[in-house]
């Protein structure tokens, strides 16, 4: 292995640590709001895509009327650890003889989207007053590769979604699938055109 390519192998696990660590979360979030606006098939500036850094700040990004706070179903927990880990080895190692650490990731069960969606609205309809979540567009970034895509069926469950009291609930999973589950009288307008459909990457 040369050096310089050592040196780029070093160099992107560093800033894959960084991604996933409470430092990258901005990032991410930002992220997954452009990936869900893209596959809508919104042509967005990314300028008007904003990050809210406020601690105390329920939303997590804006984009014009949305409010979006972000909730992330990950891959599996163990993904930051594993990659930081791969990391630290290769801040020791020498680009010859480089002692990889041994991932063993905890693949979930293979579950709807829908299931995964209303698991965690289970876990999470407590920790906002019934204010604040009328003012919150949800969105929930998939990245679990044991998911079911949504399909045309579960909108006919949508208004089991409204006694959780949100303004909106969308989710995004990877950069595969886009849907906007629930939407109501004051939800924002870009989210109401494209409520009831099925968004899928080209």
């Amino acid at each position: 292995m040369t050096k310089d390519y050592f040196k780029k192998i070093k160099e992107y696990y560093r800033k894959l640590t960084l991604f996933y660590s409470n430092q990258g979360k901005n990032e991410r979030e930002r992220i997954s709001v452009e990936v869900f606006l893209s596959l809508l098939g919104i042509n967005y500036s990314k300028v008007d895509v904003i990050s809210i850094e406020e601690q105390n700040n329920p939303v997590d990004v804006q984009y014009k009327e949305c409010r979006f706070q972000i909730k992330e179903i990950p891959d599996d927990v163990k993904r930051h650890r594993d990659i930081k880990q791969t990391y630290e080895a290769l801040e020791k190692a020498d680009k010859d003889k480089i002692d990889w650490p041994i991932s063993v990731y905890d693949k979930s069960p293979y579950q709807t989207a829908w299931k995964r969606v209303t698991n965690k609205l289970e876990q999470i309809e407590k920790s906002y007053s019934n204010e604040v979540k009328n003012g919150l567009d949800l969105l929930f970034y998939i990245t679990n590769t044991s998911t079911e895509l949504f399909n045309i069926n579960d909108f006919s469950r949508v208004r089991e979604l409204e006694k959780y009291g949100f303004r909106s609930v969308s989710a995004v999973i990877c950069d595969r699938q886009a849907v906007i589950l629930f939407v109501t009288d004051h939800s924002p307008p870009e989210l109401k055109t494209h409520f009831g459909k099925l968004y899928f990457s080209s």
